[in-house]
């Protein structure tokens, strides 16, 4: 089973680059792939007969600037925050000689205090794996993968040459909003996610491809509200 740390956090679909990466591992022998760190549930894929889980989300995660703020939050970004923080997946895998043989989707909640896991019941739980379905099915469909990747990379490219066009030099240390900055541009470099990020809109830009992806920057803040 590989376990991986890597992707775009509050992505609601993974990168081309990652749906290739995973299928890979499978392709090389796993019996499954389970991917975190995107503070978000993403879609699953059995590729071969291996159980791709693209994000779990997060397990038990506080954050009290997302708790105080809850009903403030009026951005997308910020709903799929208020919403998805808190809500994710766990799954249960089973195994036999041949490889997985079945895979249950266990959708929860917790609290802000990170306190107490709370599975999903009825109704809630119906619109959890409607959700989940809607990713998945995405995932599937390699030309709109990357069409989704070039909204995200719209919608987020603006803020990562903002941090790369506000680096000076020398550094001072003690300047701390100017240290934050040339070590936000570093973490564009160094970070596969946030470097493949970079790359791809710099890419659109001299390609001329931005702003011929505005119906599918919709369909990202839609899903990020919770709506498909």
């Amino acid at each position: 089973i590989v376990v991986i740390h890597g992707g775009n956090e509050y992505n609601p679909i993974p990168s081309p680059r990652m749906a290739e990466l995973y299928r890979e591992f499978a392709n090389a022998g796993a019996s499954a792939v389970i991917g975190s760190h995107t503070h978000c549930p993403q879609g699953i894929e059995v590729y071969k007969g291996v159980p791709i889980i693209y994000s779990l989300g997060n397990l038990l995660f506080d954050n009290k600037k997302l708790s105080d703020n809850r009903t403030a939050a009026s951005q997308a970004m910020s709903l799929y925050e208020d919403k998805f923080w808190w809500t994710s997946f766990m799954i249960r895998l089973s195994f036999n000689k041949n490889g997985a043989s079945s895979l249950e989707v266990i959708p929860f909640t917790f609290g802000p205090d990170a306190s107490e896991i709370r599975l999903l019941k009825d109704k809630e739980r119906d619109g959890f794996l409607q959700h989940l379905n809607y990713i998945s099915g995405i995932i599937e469909d390699n030309e709109e993968l990357k069409l989704f990747w070039y909204a995200w990379c719209e919608i987020n490219g603006p803020k990562w040459l903002g941090y790369l066009k506000g680096c000076t030099k020398p550094v001072n240390p003690k300047d701390e909003a100017s240290y934050r900055e040339i070590i936000a541009a570093r973490n564009a470099f160094t970070c596969e996610a946030h470097n493949e990020l970079i790359t791809t809109y710099l890419r659109m830009l001299c390609e001329n491809k931005v702003g011929k992806v505005k119906e599918y920057i919709a369909k990202i803040y839609r899903m990020q509200n919770g709506e498909i």
